[in-house]
């Protein structure tokens, strides 16, 4: 590996500083990495697009206001309905045959 020198103006330099530091990079790495991307056109855009496609969709919050899916299935209204004014089969067994 070879070592560079290189100037910056001052705005690029702060820039360039806070952009290694979210990436938890050095600056160097960051400019390496920066260098890279530039050699290889295209898969940076495309690692870039798969991250944020990665990342979920873009509307924060949005999920925790849907319900859950116990909460879904448990409502009352999918719950079995079992009639109460029904007889028993075995109830009404013997009737049946007296009537034919």
């Amino acid at each position: 590996m070879k070592n560079l020198t290189i100037t910056l103006d001052d705005d690029l330099f702060a820039w360039t500083r806070v952009e290694a530091a979210k990436r938890g990079q050095s600056m160097s790495r960051f400019v390496s990495a920066a260098l890279a991307d530039r050699k290889t056109p295209g898969v940076a855009e495309q690692l870039a697009t798969l991250e944020e496609f990665l990342t979920g969709p873009g509307w924060p919050g949005v999920a925790d206001d849907l319900p859950k899916r116990d909460e879904i299935h448990d409502r009352p209204a999918l719950l079995r309905h079992e009639p109460a004014d029904l007889r028993d089969r075995s109830e009404g067994s013997g009737e049946a045959g007296d009537e034919r």
